[in-house]
């Protein structure tokens, strides 16, 4: 078994916002972005790394395909990574238009393939420009075996093809771990998503299930029922197929799994491998429960399995239960060893429908532990699409990064305004007897079981059975039909 060790620091909530104007606080200036030509040079280099990896990635193919039909030994396996799992999605549940791409990058300026349109855009619908990227990162200070200490780095910052491979082979970046969104994609396609045998024999190799869409006939009468059409095709579905290729998102039904991976929620308790759908097979993997909790929602997993620049080996090989030292060609499992959980959320209310909000959960589910970490977003806005005269600032009081055009520029009949960011939200140390959080509380903690800022509501047993209930199966906070 492979122990869990949480990090303590890296639970993240971001606020992405967009406002027609402002007013400053305390604020440090920040420097404007390169010229154009400099992007479009960058873009230039971008390709020609992926065509390189494309070019790798197609000879590699051969290899995996041969072993599955036992004409080469797993020893010549070709990794081909998760890169294949990648997908794309958007954000539309208020007024801001939020692409996101699953290795961990809200808007996709560098992923333009995944999704489209690819950047963020207010008011949803205008054209008109606010995000071009902003990419996730997670650097550490770890102890390999052989005593050395390393700092590795690890995101999806993909301008100029990112961190690479000196083969160029494979980037150093997150990617997605599988089963957290429907892999069955148009069967008129020509991989038909991940439905397809290259795919397929990979998470067989890699210990992960193939998991295609929902099926519409939950009452297994063969009948479509009124609520059964998740798809508004009038025609009853066994297996939704994703058409769009997106990754899971609430408001879209068939991009979710048939079921959710082990463990992806409190209470499962399914054994890794057993082949049981689990309470939530075709309900919304929720947070807080099998519901929606914001207007819109998406949902995903990724790792950083294929960053190995450094000879850090924080997994053990499952065939021999020693250091896993294989190199990343033949399977190796390298990185941190660190797994993020991302879930996206968006509310239509007035108060919030300029507002896009993230988590990131981090933990370290390596066998060794990660004595410093840090977490960080690399952002450039791009505000009303221009690379030049942006300006930014972070405000020192609200502790809010944003930026604006240093011009009053007009696209599509609208006025640019700004678009800020803002960390929200991350766990403190328990026990180092600072405030991290300047909050005026002192070693806090989520999860001592203990009311620290004293907002709690006491409990009353009003029907005195000893468990907590009340009409509300759905927690939507409405008087459903079939609650009362």
């Amino acid at each position: 078994m492979m122990s869990q060790r949480p990090i303590y620091t890296a639970g993240l909530v971001m606020l992405i916002w967009i406002a027609s104007s402002l007013n400053p606080h305390n604020s440090l200036w920040a420097q404007s972005k390169e010229a154009s030509s400099t992007e479009r040079e960058a873009q230039k280099q971008l390709e020609a790394v992926d065509r390189e990896i494309d070019r790798q990635q197609r000879r590699a193919q051969s290899g995996i395909r041969q072993l599955f039909r036992g004409k080469s030994s797993q020893n010549q396996l070709a990794n081909l990574s998760f890169r294949n799992f990648i997908r794309g999605g958007l954000g539309t549940g208020n007024l801001i238009q939020v692409p996101f791409v699953t290795n961990v990058n809200i808007s996709a300026g560098y992923w333009g393939s995944y999704v489209s349109p690819n950047k963020i855009t207010w008011p949803k619908g205008s054209g008109v420009e606010y995000g071009h990227t902003m990419s996730f990162m997670v650097g550490g200070k770890v102890n390999a075996d052989d005593g050395n200490e390393y700092i590795i780095i690890s995101d999806s910052y993909n301008r100029s093809g990112g961190d690479k491979s000196p083969d160029g082979s494979h980037k150093y970046h997150f990617t997605p771990v599988p089963g957290y969104y429907n892999m069955t994609g148009d069967p008129e396609s020509s991989n038909q998503l991940n439905n397809n045998s290259t795919d397929r024999a990979l998470l067989e190799a890699a210990g992960y299930d193939y998991v295609g869409g929902l099926n519409e006939d939950t009452n297994q009468n063969g009948v479509l029922d009124p609520g059964e059409d998740l798809n508004n095709n009038g025609v009853l579905d066994t297996e939704l197929t994703n058409n769009i290729e997106f990754a899971a998102q609430s408001n879209l039904p068939e991009t979710w799994p048939s079921y959710w991976p082990v463990g992806s929620y409190p209470g499962d308790m399914r054994e890794e491998g057993e082949a049981v759908p689990g309470t939530r097979a075709g309900l919304w993997n929720g947070a807080y429960g099998a519901y929606v909790r914001g207007d819109q929602e998406s949902y995903y997993v990724a790792d950083d399995r294929d960053n190995d620049e450094f000879p850090y080996y924080p997994f053990l090989d499952p065939s021999t239960g020693e250091p896993d030292t294989r190199d990343w060609a033949q399977g190796g499992r390298r990185g941190m060893g660190i797994e993020i959980s991302t879930r996206q959320y968006q509310w239509s209310s007035v108060l919030a429908e300029d507002i896009f909000i993230s988590t990131f959960d981090v933990e370290n589910v390596s066998r060794k532990d990660i004595p410093e970490i840090i977490i960080a977003m690399i952002v450039d806005y791009d505000i009303g699409g221009s690379t030049g005269s942006n300006e930014a600032l972070f405000d020192t009081r609200d502790d809010i990064t944003y930026q604006w055009h240093k011009n009053n520029i007009v696209r599509n009949g609208y006025k640019v305004g700004y678009g800020g960011v803002g960390f929200l939200e991350s766990p403190g140390i328990s026990d180092d007897g600072v405030d991290n959080d300047q909050d005026g509380m002192v070693d806090e903690s989520r999860e001592d079981g203990i009311d620290n800022d004293g907002d709690w509501t006491s409990w009353i047993d009003s029907n005195g059975d000893g468990v907590f209930n009340n009409e509300d199966a759905n927690h939507n906070c409405a008087l459903d039909l079939g609650e009362d």
